[in-house]
């Protein structure tokens, strides 16, 4: 499992346009939850790159995220959000690690080992417009190293979001991975995956239950999201998601097949602190898990 799954991850980045895929993957463990839908959700903790305007609503806060990919892949997410006058600031850093693999010629002689590992640190800025909006960008460099091949690029995300409190409503857009690559791992030249989107969030009138949804638009696809999260009181919440972007391969098993691409989790807090647990059944590619511990520090 683990040679196939490192075959697909490494034959996309050497040889098609997608080098730079882990850019878009999710590495906050309550994001997973809701399979990363939230470019409308003011309670997102991956602000800077669902949408940075969302930052404005956060309080000062330390996050840390886990997540666990088949054939021991993981990921690890730290951020850091403070206040500034009126401005909101925050810093993050994002790596996986795709672990460590043999070298072999042609011949099958066996000469040493390699590594892989994607890094991307980044800072944050938003600003609050009007007591109902807010605007606000982020500023990421992000390193993709095969062995002794890498790759660099700069990249910047915008967004904003309005709330309609009578409606208990928001409405966010952002455009993500405007980009800049300084190095290349080879002659070929690579695609940043930039993307434009719309997201809503909707809270029920008669139900504890906040409904978000996403539309991304890639050069090539549009992508659909959907998600939610119930409050059973004021310490614990269920998430809930799943997304069109679903993987169609048939995994002999009928439960992982018929909720291929659905997520869920859940969140304790304790008023300062709080953590969370996710799954996320990515169908053929295996299961997803995910964990987070985070902290005000107001």
């Amino acid at each position: 499992m683990k040679n196939f799954v490192i075959y697909i991850l490494i034959s996309k980045i050497l040889f098609s346009q997608s080098a730079f895929q882990s850019i878009e993957l999710i590495y906050d463990s309550k994001s997973l939850g809701i399979s990363g839908v939230g470019i409308s959700n003011i309670n997102s903790d991956e602000s800077e790159f669902q949408n940075p305007s969302l930052l404005a609503n956060n309080d000062k806060k330390l996050k840390l995220s886990f997540i666990q990919y088949p054939a021991n892949i993981n990921s690890h997410y730290f951020k850091y959000t403070t206040k500034f006058k009126n401005l909101s600031l925050s810093g993050n850093y994002k790596g996986i690690n795709f672990g460590n693999f043999e070298r072999y010629d042609n011949d099958g002689i066996h000469f040493g080992q390699f590594s892989a590992r994607d890094n991307l640190f980044g800072m944050s800025i938003a600003n609050s417009l009007t007591e109902n909006s807010a605007l606000g960008f982020s500023l990421s460099l992000f390193q993709s190293r095969i062995d002794d091949l890498n790759s660099i690029l700069g990249l910047i995300t915008i967004g904003g979001n309005i709330n309609f409190p009578t409606e208990n409503f928001s409405l966010g857009g952002v455009i993500r991975n405007i980009g800049l690559i300084f190095d290349h791992f080879t002659t070929y030249e690579e695609m940043i995956p930039s993307s434009a989107g719309l997201g809503i969030s909707k809270k029920l009138e008669y139900l504890p239950l906040t409904i978000y949804s996403d539309i991304i638009w890639w050069k090539s696809r549009t992508i659909f999201k959907i998600g939610g999260e119930f409050v059973i009181n004021k310490n614990f919440q269920l998430q809930f998601g799943t997304s069109s972007k679903k993987n169609n391969f048939n995994t002999d098993l009928l439960w992982r097949d018929i909720f291929s691409g659905f997520s869920s989790g859940f969140s304790y807090n304790t008023g300062r602190h709080s953590i969370d647990m996710s799954l996320l059944n990515n169908g053929i590619a295996g299961i997803l898990i995910g964990i987070g511990i985070s902290s005000k520090l107001n």
